[in-house]
């Protein structure tokens, strides 16, 4: 399986550029076109990796893989990410059984489309090697492709839409290993498989800590954990700890405005500490956050800080790594504080105005 730690977490607010696809007046002859496309084949080689950002050149490959059935079985990775007008939801529609029945070895489909396709007219399109989707496709209108691909370990899915029940929530779905949604559907769709879960808060006022809660069982084979959390979530790290004691690392991703100095969950040091007690398997923790550990430029106060979360003279047995990335929002970027031990002994660095690019980890 390709593991779907190997693709970046999509900006679920961010719109694909806008494209918009108008049918031309024709100016070459048919036998014309056919040779161009022809000498396009030839000179060019088939790719495993195809990204399309309008549905006009999504037209152009799909021309080509009929001409060519060699490019089209070449493509393990697929992604449409594409803003459509209603003309083109129309074309899109007829367009994409063709295209995933010429390229039929893909083991990763992005369909990142905007407005949302509500229906799934390749729903049965066979792509036996199938893995991972990563979608904006409404919950109930992708339910019967994700019923008939039983190859799929990983979801990676936007909004539910407007049902009221998530459409995948009587779904079976237990060989799905792999889990990135929404706080509102999560706890319909985790089972006691799942490896790997990330969990983004939509715009409801339901807490991180609530809907983990909410999960029918614990998660004891679960050993990836991402989460958005809100700076008043005070027992996010004590409910993770109870819920799914086996995390080996863990993300905690700051998301609701709140003010610098307002109270976190590590606030209460000795409940955040006991919880990170509690997760005895784990070996890595990033945290990112709008506020901050100490008073700005005291060291001293940050090393004592992290010395009671790694335990203090009894030192937790597993975790290795600790960083985090404080006053994430402000102006010049913030400081990242980073902690590794190294033969038993911890050491820190600090890194002034990060860039994110440069740090992938906080994503």
């Amino acid at each position: 399986m390709i593991a779907s730690a190997r693709l970046r977490p999509f900006v679920r607010t961010a719109r694909a550029s806008r494209h918009v696809f108008t049918p031309g007046i024709m100016v070459a002859t048919r036998s014309q076109q056919k040779n161009k496309l022809a000498m396009t084949a030839s000179s060019t080689p088939p790719r495993e990796m195809r990204t399309f950002k309008d549905v006009a050149s999504l037209i152009s490959f799909k021309e080509l893989a009929a001409l060519k059935p060699e490019h089209g079985t070449a493509v393990i990775q697929l992604a449409l990410i594409v803003d459509i007008s209603a003309l083109e939801r129309e074309v899109l529609e007829r367009l994409l059984p063709a295209l995933l029945t010429l390229t039929p070895n893909i083991i990763i489909l992005t369909l990142w489309v905007y407005p949302p396709i509500s229906t799934v007219s390749f729903a049965r399109v066979p792509l036996p090697s199938l893995e991972v989707i990563r979608t904006n496709i409404p919950h109930r209108a992708l339910r019967p492709f994700v019923a008939f691909h039983p190859t799929l370990r990983a979801l990676d899915i936007d909004a539910c839409g407007r049902a009221r029940r998530c459409g995948l929530s009587t779904l079976n779905i237990h060989q799905v290993n792999d889990i990135s949604c929404l706080v509102s559907c999560v706890p319909k769709l985790v089972h006691k498989d799942v490896e790997r879960l990330r969990v983004a808060l939509d715009d409801t006022d339901v807490l991180m800590s609530a809907a983990i809660s909410a999960f029918p069982i614990s998660l004891h084979r679960l050993h990836v954990l991402t989460v958005d959390f809100a700076a008043n979530d005070k027992t996010i790290l004590r409910v993770i700890a109870t819920n799914m004691p086996g995390i080996r690392n863990l993300k905690l991703l700051e998301r609701c405005k709140a003010n610098r100095h307002a109270a976190r969950p590590w606030t209460d040091a000795t409940g955040w500490c006991a919880a990170l007690k509690k997760l005895s398997q784990l070996d890595q923790l990033v945290v990112r956050t709008n506020g901050v550990l100490s008073t700005p430029d005291d060291r001293k106060a940050e090393r004592e800080l992290f010395h009671r979360w790694v335990g203090g003279k009894q030192l937790h047995s597993t975790l290795r790594y600790i960083a985090v990335w404080q006053r994430y929002n402000d102006r010049d970027r913030g400081v990242i504080s980073e902690w590794s031990r190294e033969d038993g002994n911890w050491k820190g660095k600090w890194t002034e105005a990060p860039v994110a690019s440069g740090f992938a980890m906080f994503d």
